[in-house]
């Protein structure tokens, strides 16, 4: 049978391990490294550590100075003092510059860990016991204003700033911010964040599950990450942004800008320049751009306001919202509501099943849909709708209107074109013409409803009317065939082209 150590014996020698472990922690050691070289204005470093803090500062002098301040607390003495001596700090001409680095132990020899491990020891015959240390290391680095870094560590945040150069920094599992820089910047960074402030030149910055954050950029700017938000504002040049399940939000953008993200939202406000927008399941808010804008979404929301040139959306199954478009707009959604208002240019809407409500477009408006209500008033050009099963409502059309659906009932009131609609069993009711039209022609076609037309007095029309299977009723004089279901008649000059077949009674009322 194997011995089964006393438990009084485990416990008295772990509280007495815990009791020194604790006594050792509240002890620490500081190491200070430092190394300087000689350097020109304009030249490069290249730099690398491991679970560093490092800052790299820009100022005044002709010469690299570092330092690497060491802080261990935990442990015994002998191990603290065996890896303070493993560290080396190197600073050294290399090629058109000087390399930097700063080497630190993975793990110290004779290292013992806590409680855990010491009890481990005990039931064990290797005895083997490890001692874990807290390592603080912080990397400071000052050079000339004018220079350029090349950067690489891992486990630690990165610094940097008042550099003027070329910057590249590659860093993993920390944070990384530059502020007060110029020149050009390559940022690559995982796992933690990248925030730059104050920067003049071109910015790219890549990183997996990385937040970014980016203010006062005088230049261009690509981001690509994941997982983590994406944060723009006063950005003066181009702007690409691909951003894997992350959000991007953006303010005062004075250039041209590519949004591509997925299933979280694009906010952005006050692009000057021409925008791009894909987001797979995003939600898209766009107010003020200064150019062409493009969106394409799917199942979210997208709203959009003040676009100072066209404006195109392919949404599927997306609400869609604008208002103030400087250009054309052509909409393409399925399924949720359109609104529209104010369009300086042309209007095209095509929603499969979506509800479409148009107020105020300069030009022409054309909008095809099915089975939702659609609702058009304000509109100077032409106007075409082509609604299957959708109720239809005009109201103040300067230009033609054209009207094609089914089922539902079509009413139009204040245009001043020539109107066509060709229903099937749809109810059509025109009314509140305007008494000079400015189109020479009304056509009302349905089948099983009836037609209601109402005209000013003083209109001068010739009309054609018949109908099917009701009656003709007229506040005009008319002379109606005998069975009442075809008639003509003509009114002062006859300037207007009346023409009406219906499967119900006919209505021609004076206004």
């Amino acid at each position: 049978m194997g011995r089964i150590p006393n438990l009084t014996v485990i416990l008295l020698l772990a509280a007495s391990f815990w009791s020194q472990a604790g006594a050792d922690a509240r002890e620490m050691m500081r190491r200070t490294y430092a190394r300087s070289a000689p350097a020109e204005s304009g030249s490069r470093l290249r730099l690398e550590a491991h679970n560093a803090d490092i800052t790299i500062a820009g100022t005044g002098g002709d010469s690299v100075a570092a330092e690497a301040v060491i802080e261990i607390s935990g442990g015994d003495s002998a191990a603290v003092e065996e890896y303070l001596q493993a560290v080396t700090l190197v600073l050294e001409s290399d090629g058109d510059g000087l390399y930097a680095r700063l080497d630190t132990p993975e793990r110290p020899e004779g290292e013992v860990v806590t409680a855990v491990g010491f009890l481990r020891g005990l039931f064990y015959e290797d005895g083997r016991a490890n001692l874990g240390l807290s390592i603080s290391t912080r990397l400071r680095v000052r050079v000339p204003p004018r220079f350029s870094v090349d950067l690489f560590n891992r486990y630690g945040d990165v610094r940097v700033e008042g550099l003027d150069g070329e910057l590249s920094l590659d860093n993993s599992s920390g944070g990384v911010e530059v502020r007060d820089a110029g020149g050009s910047l390559s940022a690559a960074n995982d796992y933690g964040e990248v925030k730059v402030s104050r920067f003049r030149g071109p910015l790219d910055v890549s990183g997996n599950s990385t937040r970014v954050t980016l203010s006062e950029i005088d230049g261009r700017v690509n981001v690509s990450t994941s997982y983590k938000g994406v944060s723009l504002e006063g950005v003066r040049g181009q702007v690409t942004v691909q951003s894997l399940s992350g959000e991007v939000t953006g303010r005062s953008i004075e250039g041209d800008c590519t949004v591509r993200n997925s299933y979280k939202k694009v906010d952005l406000e006050e692009v000057s320049g021409s925008l791009k927008v894909v987001s797979q399941s995003g939600s898209v808010r766009l107010d003020g751009v200064g150019g062409n804008t493009e969106i394409e979404s799917s199942y979210k929301p997208v709203r959009v306001s003040r676009v100072g040139g066209n404006l195109a959306i392919s949404g599927n199954s997306s609400e869609v919202d604008v208002n103030r478009v400087e250009g054309d707009a052509a909409i393409i959604t399925s399924y949720k509501p359109v609104r529209v208002e104010n369009v300086t240019g042309s209007l095209t809407v095509n929603g499969t099943s979506s509800e479409v409500t148009v107020e105020s477009v300069d030009r022409d408006a054309v909008i095809l849909t099915s089975y939702k209500p659609v609702r058009v008033e304000d509109v100077t050009g032409n106007l075409t709708v082509n609604g299957n099963s959708s109720r239809v409502t005009v109201e103040s059309v300067e230009g033609d209107v054209t009207v094609a659906n089914s089922y539902k009932p079509v009413t139009i009131k204040g245009t001043s074109g020539s109107i066509t609609v060709r229903g099937n069993h749809s109810p059509i009711e025109v009314s509140q013409i305007p008494r000079r039209m400015q189109g020479g022609r009304i056509t009302l076609a349905t089948s099983g409803k009836p037609v209601t037309l109402a005209l000013p007095s003083g209109t001068g029309f010739n009309a054609s009317l018949r109908t099917r299977h009701g009656r003709i009723q007229s506040d005009f004089p008319v002379t109606a065939t005998a069975d009442q279901r075809s008639a003509r008649l003509k009114v002062g000059d006859g300037s207007v082209k009346i023409s009406i077949d219906a499967g119900q009674d006919i209505n021609l009322r004076r206004e």
